[in-house]
């Protein structure tokens, strides 16, 4: 499997989310630590990446609630690591602005707690690209349940 790049970016802020690895499989069977990202954010200058473990579930769960915050511009969503604790919060105001805040854990330990704000021109081609490789339910075990 290649992997799958989604790039959120502007003159002062970089997130990428990298989809390494994922096992549909091992998600139907129940096994929660099935997908590897690799997650990267460079905020005003400050910067931290990871290695996240994930269940598949998760990521077509946040692909489809991005897309519908998108589509709506309201709503909120996370996605967090399994294995160091790092975590994305994503929340969209009344006003159309993506905030993003979370924290970045490294596997030596080292932290990058960051918050930004982004108006929604930004969000669309990561949103959609994200959803059509992993909205719907692309095999997951959401809506089967």
């Amino acid at each position: 499997m290649q992997n799958q790049v989604y790039c959120l970016k502007t003159e002062d802020i970089e997130l990428k989310i990298i989809v390494k690895d994922y096992n549909i499989e091992e998600s139907k069977q129940g096994n929660k630590y099935n997908t590897v990202l690799f997650v990267a954010v460079n905020s005003y200058g400050f910067c931290g990446n990871s290695t996240w473990i994930v269940d598949y579930n998760d990521l077509v769960c946040f692909a489809n609630k991005l897309k519908q915050m998108f589509d709506n511009l309201c709503g909120q969503i996370q996605i967090q690591d399994r294995d160091l604790g790092s975590i994305i919060n994503v929340q969209c105001d009344e006003t159309g602005n993506f905030i993003f805040d979370g924290q970045i854990v490294s596997d030596t330990f080292q932290k990058l707690i960051f918050e930004f704000k982004l108006d929604q021109t930004y969000m669309k081609k990561f949103i959609y690209e994200m959803y059509i490789d992993f909205g719907g339910n692309k095999g997951s075990t959401i809506l089967s349940k």
